[in-house]
């Protein structure tokens, strides 16, 4: 095993059994920034173990990030036009599903 992988290991084994103070305390030294309020302990441990592998191991590519942006965008862009229509009702052509259907005789 490559002592890269070595360390990232012993680093994740540690995490396990830190608390969810020293999970924040390490958040904010690989992130430099303080963890979002309320975020439960196991996000705290996903964010820090991205990053604690996106060093060694590379992050995200170029082209990977690009489309994560452009797929952002878009959602905003959605986002703003929904909000501008008014939410989907089951009478408008939005709503995909049929009425259902009732039963008079009762």
């Amino acid at each position: 095993m490559a002592k890269s992988s070595i360390d990232i290991a012993e680093s994740l084994a540690r995490l396990s059994a830190a608390t969810i103070f020293e999970l924040r305390g390490e958040w904010r030294r690989l992130h430099r920034a303080p963890p979002p309020m309320r975020l439960s302990r196991d996000l705290l441990m996903r964010g820090i173990t991205y990053k604690l592998q996106e060093g060694p191991l590379g992050g995200l590519s170029k082209s990977i990030i690009r489309k994560l942006e452009r797929l952002n965008l878009d959602s905003e862009a959605s986002d703003a036009q929904g909000a501008l229509m008014g939410p989907a009702r089951p009478d408008s052509g939005a709503w995909n599903r049929r009425p259902a259907a009732f039963d008079r005789r009762l």
